[in-house]
Order: structure tokens, then C-alpha cells, then sequence
């Protein structure tokens, strides 16, 4: 499953393997910002490109880590919600998801 966010970064960086997983999480935010997804929706996004990224390339030694792809995800998204009027809102969906 390819998701809608990976699926238009790789096309406009040239490819899957050119994406770092810290953009998808910056273009996620981004998403919610313009008011395309919703925390629920982003919070899927997120789920659904783990995912997507470890299914992608589970034939590397070793195959990705999800804790650590997710992570970075995560930390874009926290970083491209910076000064979002509902952050701290956003930011402890995320925290409960993560625990």
C-alpha cells in the first residue's frame, strides 16, 4: 500500500529511495495545516507510511526499524506543526498514540 503523501514526495524527489522519512512526517503537517486531513486523518497517514515504508523495503539487511521510521515521521510532523494554533492538541493525540 502506498500512501497518498509518500506516493506525490517520491514522484516530485525522483523516486522512494530519495524521500527521507522526515519529509513525509513535514508533508503530513502540512496537510493538516491546509485543512486536507484532520489529526485522525494524519494519525492514519502516519500509521498507513510506516507501513508502507518497511513493507517497501523489507529485503535491506537489516530490513527498516518501524519504531525508528516512525520516529522520524513523527518528528517532522512535530516540526511542521510548529506555531499551528492547535499544536499542543495535536501534539497529545500523538504522545497518547506513541505510549
Amino acid at each position: 500500500m502506498r500512501t497518498r503523501t509518500w506516493k506525490l514526495l517520491a514522484e516530485a524527489c525522483g523516486g522512494y529511495s530519495q524521500v527521507p522519512d522526515r519529509m513525509v512526517g513535514e508533508s503530513i503537517a502540512g496537510r493538516v495545516w491546509s485543512g486536507v486531513l484532520t489529526i485522525d486523518g494524519a494519525m492514519t497517514e502516519i500509521a498507513a507510511t510506516v507501513e508502507s515504508i518497511c513493507d517497501r523495503w523489507d529485503d535491506l539487511e537489516p530490513p527498516p526499524d518501524p519504531r525508528a521510521v516512525r520516529a522520524a515521521i513523527v518528528d517532522g510532523f512535530r516540526d511542521g506543526l510548529r506555531d499551528h494554533p492547535s499544536q499542543g492538541e495535536y501534539l497529545a493525540v500523538i504522545d497518547r498514540v506513541q505510549s
